[in-house]
């Protein structure tokens, strides 16, 4: 039996990637690791550049800014994503 480590894990299945969901996958690496200090998360651009292919309806998005803007006050501005490409 071989007992594989977390590094050999995510090499493993990092080779199975296609070169854009590797880069993908690197950016939130560093992201991580760029802020020890700060709770587990991705910054807004990259969820919506990991998501841009989910299909919500706009009623839906509509009720998730409502559910931000009462949790926080606020929304920022999306950027601009092509949810079509």
């Amino acid at each position: 039996m071989t007992v594989m480590t977390y590094e050999q894990d995510i090499l493993r299945e990092a080779r199975k990637l296609a070169p854009d969901q590797q880069q993908r996958i690197l950016d939130l690496m560093r992201y991580w690791t760029s802020t020890p200090d700060q709770s587990p998360g991705i910054p807004g651009w990259l969820y919506i550049e990991l998501t841009k292919n989910l299909h919500i309806p706009a009623e839906d998005m509509d009720a998730i800014e409502t559910a931000i803007e009462d949790a926080f006050g606020r929304t920022e501005p999306l950027p601009q994503v092509d949810f079509d490409a």
